[in-house]
């Protein structure tokens, strides 16, 4: 259970109403998105870090050969 402020609450309930969706549903979707934004700005700080060279990549044939894979 998850106690906000009477404000906020109401905020959710009227959001929640105008979208047709239950508020469990709303906000269940809301920290969906959040989450999936998360990922993208990780994987930009990962981008970042390879074009700076602070990071590198593998070759995939070179990953595969590694572990065995390569057939």
């Amino acid at each position: 259970m998850l106690t906000l402020p009477a404000p906020l609450e109401s905020q959710i309930n009227q959001l929640a109403s105008k979208s047709g969706q239950s508020v469990d549903m709303f906000l269940a979707n809301l920290i969906s998105d959040y989450l999936d934004d998360n990922d993208v700005i990780e994987a930009d700080a990962i981008y970042q870090r390879i074009l700076t060279g602070q990071d590198q990549t593998v070759p995939f044939e070179q990953l595969m050969k590694e572990n065995g894979l390569d057939g």
